[in-house]
């Protein structure tokens, strides 16, 4: 993996928010709302850097 990897993430979705932690995902920031397909939410951005990828596949 080259850069980084960034996750568009509904803010109500604690299923999600877990996934992101759980791979070692940082949170960037919340873009307050952000027109999706319907009603305006709050989407948080959660992203991992290319060195600390390979730092968590070697830890296991």
């Amino acid at each position: 993996m080259r850069g980084n990897i960034e996750w568009p993430v509904s803010y109500t979705s604690i299923l999600s928010i877990n996934a992101a932690k759980r791979l070692g995902m940082t949170r960037d920031g919340v873009l307050r709302e952000l027109p999706p397909c319907g009603e305006r939410q709050g989407t948080e951005i959660w992203s991992v850097l290319a060195p600390e990828w390979r730092k968590l596949r070697e830890q296991g």
